[in-house]
């Protein structure tokens, strides 16, 4: 049996919340981090990665993040949390802790066969690199494919592309891919229009958690450059070449994403206490309801908003509440009461394109399209990454683009490449 590792604060997930906290609290106690990956993957860039049109890189490594700090990382899985033991299992052995920090983050939720049926065998999740290398390889075999097919109808049904769920992500790599399917027309000599975008979102409208004046100008954009939304629609199943609506409408399609929402991570939603929406339920200094030792940030975390509403799950959030939990670990441990923290969403910006973004500031009085929105949502990840290794690490990660103009180019690449590199058996679609 493995020896028992013990630390003054363990904090579980290295996301934009845990690194963030890590690097703290380290100034003044023992920090143990375990991720079972070893390196942070930037999420709000997979939808670029997707789509080709960011150079940026979309990993960081752990080391990276961490270096010049005497935080302990520890790459391992995390097994199950044991908040009565102040014990942590994982595949390396147990942990024990003085105080726990839960930043686990959440993962991809995709409907069972018995509530939507071919969802988990056909639709592919956007949630880390390697499925966004599989979208972009899906999607690029499957214009590869409609470019043979003998008749309009059967091109437009293998190159077009469903997304379901019309939330940040969703609508972020709807408009991404649509300016990929552009590019691939082009390049694969099909006519214009005979690859779609659909994106299916049950709300009346998309973004439905955000400001309705930045979800009208979003879809103003996505329709003006040919995405069809389906909206107050839920999908009834999948295939593999087609999504079916409740209502019978069936969506061909050569590639089906899913982006309608996430689930706890699996040491979370076992921990046994009462959980809101899947995450932990916190007070104002986000300490768990249930066990004075342990602490929640991210989207392991249930945090009430002065309205009584949950924050949304966001990295923004997640950066302030590893900056607030870390001032309340802290004081915890000196024997001073945790101090609480003061989160709100400071507005939203989305990357829709080469050459699109829509964003909305200061509380929802301020919207911005183009490349000022652009340059906001660049400079939101710029902001993360000076905070943790200043010029270094912002030097090493950032998009050029916030150095010099966009210019909208995408990378098609080789279809050749993509089938040599493709997923075991790779479905195309040729009708």
């Amino acid at each position: 049996m493995a020896d028992t590792r013990e630390t003054d604060v363990l904090i579980l997930g290295a996301g934009f919340a845990g690194l963030t906290a890590a690097r703290r609290i380290a100034a003044s106690h023992r920090v143990l981090l375990v991720d079972r990956h070893a390196y942070q993957t930037l999420r709000p860039k997979l939808p670029e990665a997707v789509a080709g049109t960011s150079p940026c890189a979309v990993r960081l490594p752990v080391a990276d993040a961490l270096e010049g700090t005497p935080v302990e990382f520890l790459p391992a899985s995390v097994l199950e949390i044991d908040p009565e033991r102040r014990l942590v299992e994982t595949d390396t052995g147990p942990l024990r802790y003085a105080r726990l920090v839960v930043a686990l983050g959440s993962q991809p939720h995709i409907p069972a066969p018995g509530s939507v049926p071919g969802a988990a065998e056909f639709a592919l999740p956007l949630w880390d690199f390697e499925h966004a290398c599989a979208i972009r390889r899906r999607v690029t075999l499957q214009a590869h494919s409609a470019a043979r097919a003998a008749s309009a109808p059967e091109r437009r049904a293998a190159a077009s592309v469903v997304v379901v769920g019309a939330g940040f992500a969703g609508v972020e790599v709807a408009g991404q891919l649509q300016d990929r399917l552009v590019a691939l027309t082009e390049a694969f000599g099909l006519a214009l229009g005979e690859a779609q975008v659909h994106v299916v979102e049950r709300a009346p409208r998309i973004l439905p958690t955000f400001a309705p004046a930045l979800a009208r100008a979003v879809a103003q954009d996505l329709v003006r450059r040919g995405v069809v939304l389906h909206l107050n629609a839920s999908v009834r199943a999948v295939t593999g070449d087609a999504v079916i609506l409740a209502d019978g409408t069936t969506l061909p399609a050569g590639a089906v994403i899913w982006a309608g929402g996430v689930r706890a991570a699996d040491a979370v939603a076992a921990l046994g206490a009462p959980l809101a929406a899947g995450r932990i339920p916190v007070d104002s200094t986000l300490r768990s309801r249930a066990w004075p030792d342990v602490y929640a940030v991210g989207d392991a975390a249930a945090v009430t908003a002065p309205n009584g509403e949950l924050l949304a799950q966001s990295a923004q959030i997640a950066m302030q509440a590893g900056a607030a939990v870390a001032v309340s670990v802290a004081r915890d441990l000196a024997g001073l009461p945790p101090r609480p923290s003061h989160l709100s969403e400071r507005g939203a910006a989305l990357g829709l394109g080469a050459r699109s973004a829509a964003a909305v500031v200061a509380a929802g009085n301020l919207m911005l399209t183009g490349w000022p929105a652009r340059l906001i949502k660049d400079a939101a990840l710029a902001h993360y990454l000076l905070a943790l290794g200043g010029l270094r690490l912002a030097g090493a990660y950032l998009d050029p683009v916030i150095l010099q103009p966009r210019r909208g180019r995408i990378e098609v690449g080789n279809p050749r490449m993509a089938v040599q590199h493709a997923d075991p058996a790779p479905r195309l679609v040729t009708r």
